[in-house]
């Protein structure tokens, strides 16, 4: 079993609410609803999933399939800092996504090429910019120096 799905809950919901600020204008009561409400917040949000684009639909799709059942309890202390981890955690990752997607069209390049250039698999580039992988720290700042060189 991978790290990745022994996450907490209370790390999920995070991460999904860092999705859909990413999505969409997020409404400061959904914070709060994750907070007291955590199942309600994916029953809230899950309607609004199919307006998004398609990198983060399928990263939605892939924390909800490792939320547990949350309990409708507030979140204790614990669980409230592992939300915030969560969160930031997903928004750096999203992020990053972006801005390596946004260098590869500055520089005009397919994701073939873009793959060469960075020394990884078409695959690779193309799990990235669907949102199925992580972009490693290591291949944003490559992106950067390339972006920067041209």
């Amino acid at each position: 079993m991978s790290g990745a799905a022994r996450r907490p809950a209370a790390f999920r919901i995070g991460q999904l609410l860092a999705a859909a600020e990413a999505a969409t204008q997020l409404d400061p009561a959904l914070t709060e609803l994750a907070r007291t409400r955590p199942a309600a917040l994916i029953s809230r949000l899950h309607p609004q999933v199919p307006t998004w684009d398609a990198p983060l639909i399928r990263r939605w799709q892939a924390i909800t399939a490792h939320v547990p059942d949350p309990a409708d309890p507030p979140l204790g202390d614990a669980a409230q800092t592992q939300l915030t981890l969560g969160y930031w955690h997903e928004h750096l990752h999203i992020h990053r996504a972006r801005r390596v997607h946004t260098a590869r069209q500055t520089l005009g390049l397919n994701q073939t090429d873009w793959a060469h250039a960075l020394g990884v698999s078409i695959k690779t580039v193309q799990a990235w910019e669907q949102g199925v992988n992580n972009i490693p720290e290591e291949y944003e700042k490559l992106a950067e120096t390339l972006t920067q060189r041209s």
